[in-house]
C-alpha cells in the first residue's frame, strides 16, 4: 500500500448518542437528526472496519492491511502488533452518560478472556465482559466542552462530600473511610455502595437528593448526582460524581484512562483513541449487563486528582498528546496559507480526520494531491511518499509511536 486514500466509516448507533454532533461533522441531511449517533469508527475493527476508496475500489481497511502488512502499517509496527493495526480512533457524540466501566490490563484481560471461553460464552454473549485477551488503554480528546468522571478523589475530598450528601444511610460507610483514608478503603467503600440492596440503596439516593440542597455550581458533583438520579433512578451510580474526579475538558484537551482506572463520560463531542480491544467491565449506570465482583478485582483505587493533557508542539503545525500507550499517539495538525505542515519519509500508518477547513496532501514523487474538507478521513499508509499537506484547516491525527515503551 503506497499511497494516501479517503476512508468511509462506519457510525453506530447507540441510545446515548446525539442527534447533530456527528451529523454536523459528517454533513448529513436532517433525516438522520432523528436517530441517535453515538460513534464513528475509523479503523480495522472486524465488527465495523473503515472503507479504503483506492483506484475505484472500496476495500476493508483489515483486508487491505492483510494483503500489505508492512506497506500498510510499517515494517516496527507489523512485527510489533502481528500484523494488525494497534489502535481504533473514534468520534464519540455523548448526549446521555455511558456506564461507569474499567477496561482491564494486560494479565486480567488474558485470564478473562481464557475463563469466558472456557465457560462457552459465544464472543457476541451480552453477559461477556472479556472479547479479546488484549488490555486497553485510552484517550479521551474534547471537541466541545466535554464532561466525565476519571478515578477518584482524594480521601479529604470525599469525606465532606458524603457527610454533606449521606451523614444517615452511609454513616458506617463514611467512618470506615476516615479510619483508612486509602486506597483499600476506597475499595472497601464501593464495594458497600455497590452491594447495597434496592431499599437501602433507593434510601441513601433520596437522602443525598434532598440533604444536597441547593448548590451555585452549574456543573458540580451535586448537579451531576441529580441529573443521573434521573437517568437511571436507583442505581448506586447515581453517588459516583460524590467519590470520582468529576472532570470538565476544553475543546483541545485531553484525558489518559489507564487500564483498571473507572470512569464514566457523561456529556460532550470528543475523540477516543484506545488499543483495538473491546473488553469492558461495568459497574453502573447502564441497562447492560454489570460485573461488580469482577470490576473491584480488576479496577485501580488509588485516590489522585485527575489532570487534563494539553498537545505538546513537537514541529511547525504538529503537536501530540504525552501518553504512555504503546499502540497509539493523538496528534494535532494545523495548517494556513502559507504554514503548511510537512512529514517525514518514514513513520508508521496514520489515520487523519479533518475538524475544520479544508486543503490537500501533497505527495512527493508524483503521488499527485488528496483533497479533504471538515468530516473527511484519509489513510496514510506507511508505504505513501513523504507528504505535506497544505491549506487552512485543523486535523487530528492517529498513529502508532516509533518504538514500544518498556
Amino acid at each position: 500500500m503506497n499511497r494516501i486514500c479517503p476512508l468511509e466509516n462506519r457510525v453506530r448507533e447507540y441510545a446515548w448518542g446525539s442527534f447533530a454532533a456527528i451529523q454536523d461533522l459528517l454533513g448529513l441531511d436532517r433525516g438522520s437528526r432523528t436517530r441517535p449517533m453515538a460513534e464513528l469508527w475509523m479503523g480495522a475493527h472486524p465488527l465495523a472496519p473503515s472503507l479504503v476508496r483506492a483506484g475505484g475500489a472500496r476495500l476493508p481497511l483489515d483486508r487491505v492491511i492483510e494483503e500489505d502488512p508492512e506497506g500498510t502499517l510499517g515494517p516496527f509496527a507489523a512485527r510489533a502488533f502481528g500484523g494488525r493495526l494497534p489502535f481504533l480512533f473514534k468520534v464519540l457524540g455523548v448526549r446521555l452518560p455511558l456506564s461507569i466501566q474499567v477496561h482491564p490490563g494486560v494479565e486480567p484481560a488474558r485470564e478473562g478472556f481464557q475463563r469466558e471461553n472456557a465457560a462457552g460464552l459465544a464472543l457476541d454473549d451480552p453477559g461477556r465482559f472479556y472479547r479479546d485477551a488484549s488490555h486497553k488503554p485510552e484517550l479521551l480528546c474534547a471537541l466541545t466542552r466535554f464532561h466525565a468522571l476519571k478515578g477518584f478523589r482524594p480521601v479529604g475530598e470525599i469525606l465532606p462530600l458524603l457527610e454533606g450528601t449521606a451523614p444517615g444511610g452511609l454513616a458506617g460507610e463514611i467512618e470506615a473511610l476516615r479510619e483508612r483514608p486509602d486506597g483499600r478503603g476506597l475499595r472497601a467503600l464501593v464495594a458497600r455502595i455497590l452491594g447495597m440492596d434496592e431499599d437501602r440503596r433507593k434510601r441513601v439516593i433520596r437522602e443525598a437528593l434532598r440533604e444536597g440542597g441547593e448548590t451555585g455550581e452549574e456543573e458540580g458533583p451535586l448537579v451531576w448526582v441529580r441529573r443521573l438520579a434521573a437517568d437511571f433512578p436507583g442505581d448506586a451510580g447515581v453517588l459516583a460524581p460524590l467519590l470520582m474526579n468529576l472532570v470538565t475538558l476544553e475543546p483541545g484537551e485531553a484525558l489518559e484512562i489507564a487500564p483498571g482506572e473507572l470512569h464514566a463520560y457523561l456529556r460532550g463531542t470528543g475523540l477516543e483513541l484506545m488499543a483495538n480491544s473491546d473488553n469492558v467491565i461495568r459497574g453502573g449506570l447502564t441497562l447492560k449487563a454489570v460485573d461488580r465482583d469482577e470490576l473491584l478485582r480488576v479496577g485501580s483505587f488509588h485516590p489522585e486528582a485527575a489532570r487534563p493533557l494539553r498537545p505538546v508542539r513537537v514541529g511547525s503545525g504538529l503537536a501530540v498528546y504525552p501518553s504512555e500507550a504503546a499502540e497509539f499517539q493523538l496528534g494535532r495538525v494545523r495548517v494556513a496559507p502559507g504554514r503548511d505542515f510537512e512529514a517525514p519519509g518514514e513513520r508508521c500508518v496514520e489515520i487523519h480526520l479533518c475538524l475544520q477547513g479544508e486543503g490537500a496532501f501533497l505527495c512527493g514523487s508524483g503521488g499527485g494531491s488528496v483533497g479533504f474538507s471538515r468530516g473527511d478521513a484519509l489513510l496514510v499508509p506507511a508505504g505513501a511518499p513523504a507528504y505535506r499537506v497544505r491549506g487552512d484547516g485543523l486535523l487530528y491525527r492517529a498513529t502508532i509511536p516509533g518504538r514500544i515503551r518498556a
